[in-house]
Order: structure tokens, then C-alpha cells, then sequence
């Protein structure tokens, strides 16, 4: 056979010349077979596969494993030219959720080739700050991670009208209904032209803080007999919440006390024994748009209390020494809280439903895309949430995990981590977490 040398240990390519590209060469041009035979659509399963964020995790792994040899490497083989005279090359199969790019043949094509894939080759600086074309070929890489580019938000105003409803039906102080209703106008008008707002800007902050008052109350409350035989107000009060603190005329300071509020009842059912998991997924809900309003300089700052929360309060002093002492409210222990949430394999006493599990794997997205934006930057090695995000989205139960939606946002925090720094990628080789991904991409294979 003319072309004898283009299958041997030196010429093989695990991702563009493996045994699928052999059988239909043997197939058509060995044995004289019509390319009709072969279904086309295995020679992009390897490129396909690589694609998806499991794939993007791997592909350093499975390039690394490539044999590479002198002038009869296979990267440096011309395409294999049939009988015919003809180079055989097929058209990817059409997808229906993801264009796909269309990889060559040779060498230059591979973002990965010129990469090493020893950890100590990395370190060409005291920051270890990868090179610009290595950043490109990074991100050349990765056209599914990169399209995730914005936060997961919240924002359907289509219960809005419902929620109102509900909250002032049994109201007797006309001022209160007449306020909810405003809050309502407002959030539902919020997309709408300017010509077309209903109050100055003064009015729509003075509405919001005094409806997010009378919302927060059924928050407060909800230790109270009264309260617990209406749980679901709580819920129509959170769907409303995560709205307010997505508009554009809340003030900082209700956002913050909104903010502690919420974080507080989440932190003080970490044993899931008091919370709704309606109650549960729309508090996580909040916190995880109140992400995408964050001004401050580092995110972590963001979620502890300020002055203004303890000076603008209308809980009386019980309350606010009840809801102040039992719990302290950082970005670690909400995520850490929310990494609980996201575990399928609790016994059936504290299992997760899968709308908490969502919701919860949600705020972690959140977090994860703005430590990765130029918000943090400048900053340097790895906070206790940073390593809490790693361990938590790739360790706690994404084996057993069965739900497709949790189990990518999940994959999509780990990806974001990693490509965040060495530092990541180094702590996940030291903990062993390229095991739970081989077989991750081993059941995605099968699946």
C-alpha cells in the first residue's frame, strides 16, 4: 500500500488520525468499499467531545498523552490521499444547539501543540502570567466556556402581579396595599421607556425601601406560629425581592439589608430542617442577582453588614438582636452553605430536591464569573472561597449528580476556576481531581 506509513507508532493522532480514520481508509481505499458505508459522523465525535466543558478540562490531559516523534510525527503527515488521487474530507454533522469549529490536520491548527504539559515548564515568571498567546490559544479553546459570559440572573417579572395579590389580600392598612401596589407598577414597568416611568427616581427609591420593608417582615417573622402556618408569603415575598434588588432605582443600602436578611435565614437552616424548598431556592434567588449589582472592590466585602443596615432597620430591638446574634454572614459560609445545597448524595433526611440544587449551583456561577472578571484582577493566590468553589463543584456528589442542568453549572464553576489562575490548576492536581474527571469524560463517552 502506497500510503503504509501514515498508521504507525510515530504517525497516530489520538484526535485526528485514530482507529475511525484507519477503518474508513481501509474500508474505501483497502478494501475498495464505497464511502457510503461509513457513518461519517464518528470522525467528529473526538472533536465534538472536545468541545463540550468536560471536553475543555481534558484536552490538556489527552494532548499531553500524544506521541510525538521526528520527521514521521503525525502531525506532520499530509492527509491521506485515497486511490482516486482525492483528499477525503467530510463536513461536520449539522448540530442543533452548537456550531462547532472545524479543526485541520496539522499542527499550527492545535491551540494546544506548542503547550507543555509539565506544571514545571509554566512557571516562566514570579506571577507565573501565562503569555498573550498562550491567553489565545486558551481561549481558542474553549467556545463553549467563553459563551458563558454574563451572570445567571432571575429577573422574570411574570409573577409579579400574583405575588402582589397574594401579599395584600388580607391587608387592612390601606397605605401598606397602596405602597405594594406601587412596588408592583414598578417592577413592571422597569423595561419600558423613560417617558413612560410612572415616578421621579426620588419617589421610585422611597417606594422601594419602604415596600422592601414590609416584604422583609415576613422574613423576620417567620420563627413566629403565626408566620410558619404561612410559609408561602415568605415565597411570594422572595420572588419579589429578587427583583428589587435588580432595579435600578434600589438604593445600596436596601440592597445590602436585603442582602443580610436573606443570607441570615439561609445560614441558620444549613441543616435544611426549617426552610420551604420554595423558600430555600428563591433566597438563593436573591443573593445570586444581588451578585451581578456588586460595585464593591473585592466580593467578599460585599456580603458583610454595614452601618446602614442596623440604622435604617424597622425590626425592633428583639428582633434585631435574634436575627443579628445567631448567625455572622461572610462569602465563605454562603458558599460553603450553598455547596451543601448542591449535594445529591444526602441521606433522604437532608436530600436536596433539585430546584434547591439549581438555584444553589447558580449563586455558585455567579461567584465563580465574577472572581473570574476583572474585579478581582489584582488579586493574588487563592481565598478560602476560591478553593471552596474548586472542591465543592467538583468533589461534593457530581458523580451521583443525575440532573443535566446542575451537574453543567457545576462543570461550568470548575472550568471557570481553572482557567482562573495556576494556582487552581495546580491545587486540583494535588487533590486528585483529574481521577473524577477522567471518569466524568469516561461516562460522558458512554452516554
Amino acid at each position: 500500500m502506497e500510503n503504509r506509513g501514515r498508521y504507525s507508532p510515530q504517525s497516530y493522532d489520538l484526535i485526528h488520525r485514530n482507529c475511525n480514520n484507519f477503518s474508513l481508509d481501509a474500508a474505501t481505499d483497502g478494501l475498495g468499499l464505497s464511502e457510503e458505508v461509513f457513518p461519517r459522523w464518528i470522525l467528529d465525535v473526538p472533536q465534538r467531545f472536545l468541545s463540550s466543558p468536560m471536553g475543555m478540562m481534558v484536552r490538556p490531559i489527552l494532548e499531553g498523552m500524544q506521541l510525538t516523534g521526528g520527521g514521521g510525527s503525525g502531525a506532520n503527515v499530509a492527509p491521506f490521499a485515497g486511490a482516486s488521487g482525492t483528499t477525503h474530507q467530510f463536513a461536520s454533522a449539522p448540530s442543533s444547539t452548537t456550531t462547532l469549529p472545524t479543526v485541520a490536520d496539522d499542527n499550527n491548527s492545535n491551540p494546544w501543540a506548542n503547550i507543555s504539559s509539565s506544571p514545571k515548564q509554566t512557571q516562566t515568571s514570579t506571577k507565573n502570567v501565562p503569555s498573550k498567546q498562550q491567553q489565545d490559544a486558551a481561549l481558542a479553546a474553549t467556545p463553549i466556556l467563553n459563551s458563558y459570559n454574563h451572570f445567571f440572573l432571575s429577573d422574570d417579572v411574570a409573577v409579579v402581579s400574583i405575588c402582589i395579590s397574594k401579599l395584600t389580600k388580607h391587608k387592612n392598612d390601606d397605605e401598606e396595599r397602596a405602597c405594594m401596589e406601587r412596588l408592583g407598577q414598578l417592577l413592571l414597568t422597569e423595561k419600558e421607556a423613560t417617558a413612560n416611568e410612572i415616578e421621579e427616581e426620588e419617589h421610585k427609591s422611597k417606594t422601594i425601601e419602604s415596600s422592601s420593608n414590609l416584604l422583609l417582615r415576613y422574613i423576620h417573622n417567620e420563627d413566629n406560629e403565626e408566620e410558619k402556618s404561612k410559609k408561602s408569603t415568605t415565597v411570594f415575598a422572595l420572588m419579589l425581592l429578587r427583583l428589587v434588588i435588580l432595579h435600578s432605582s434600589c438604593p445600596k443600602h436596601v440592597s445590602s439589608r436585603i442582602i443580610q436578611a436573606v443570607a441570615r435565614n439561609l445560614l441558620k437552616n444549613v441543616d435544611n430542617s426549617r426552610n420551604s424548598a420554595a423558600t430555600q431556592s428563591m433566597s438563593w434567588c436573591v443573593l445570586s442577582n444581588a451578585i451581578s449589582k456588586c460595585d464593591s472592590s473585592s466580593l467578599a466585602t460585599f456580603f458583610l453588614p454595614t452601618a446602614n443596615d442596623n440604622n435604617n432597620n424597622t425590626m425592633t430591638g428583639e428582633e434585631e438582636t435574634k436575627n443579628n446574634s445567631t448567625v455572622d454572614v461572610s462569602l465563605e459560609a454562603l458558599v460553603d452553605a450553598a455547596t451543601l445545597d448542591i449535594s445529591s448524595n444526602h441521606d433522604e433526611n437532608q436530600k436536596r430536591v433539585v430546584e434547591v440544587r439549581q438555584c444553589a449551583s447558580a449563586f455558585l456561577y455567579n461567584v465563580a464569573h465574577y472572581f473570574t472578571t476583572d474585579a478581582e484582577e489584582g488579586e493574588e493566590g487563592l481565598s478560602d472561597a476560591m478553593v471552596s468553589l474548586l472542591c465543592g463543584s467538583l468533589e461534593v456528589g457530581i458523580l451521583e449528580e443525575e440532573d443535566g442542568t446542575v451537574k453543567l453549572r457545576r462543570l461550568l464553576v470548575a472550568s471557570k476556576m481553572l482557567r482562573h489562575s495556576d494556582a487552581t490548576k495546580n491545587l486540583a492536581m494535588e487533590l486528585g481531581f483529574c481521577d473524577i474527571v477522567e471518569t466524568l469524560a469516561a461516562a460522558e463517552e458512554k452516554g
